[in-house]
């Protein structure tokens, strides 16, 4: 299986509906990365929020191109982050915290690969 977006909830609704990960791979074209998904019927367990959004194998084999996508999301954060920062927004402070956690988040997942 691949998608071009939302592979986060294509892969929960495949964990969600007893399918099992077998084999991840991230192909990366130009600007743009692309998840392949070989998965079949088995034993499935529930995945956390990192292995919904960035997959379980693509963790666990930790390829090049999956650093590469972490670098350019913590970067894209950072910048919404910081336009955030100087905007007003009656919501401002409750975004601040939701990026602030995605950021640490992120970062986490960059440390481990």
């Amino acid at each position: 299986l691949s998608c071009h977006s939302m592979a986060d909830v294509l892969r929960g609704w495949l964990a969600d509906n007893g399918f099992f990960f077998e084999d991840e791979a991230l192909v990366e074209e130009g600007r743009h990365f692309y998840p392949v998904m070989r998965v079949r019927r088995g034993e499935s367990r529930a995945l956390s929020l990192n292995e919904r959004e960035f997959g379980p194998v693509l963790l666990r084999k930790k390829p090049e191109a999956l650093r590469r996508l972490l670098d350019r999301r913590i970067h894209e954060t950072e910048r919404i982050y910081a336009e955030l920062v100087r905007a007003e927004s009656p919501r401002r402070a409750e975004l601040l915290s939701e990026l602030g956690e995605t950021l640490r988040r992120y970062e986490e997942v960059r440390k481990s690969l």
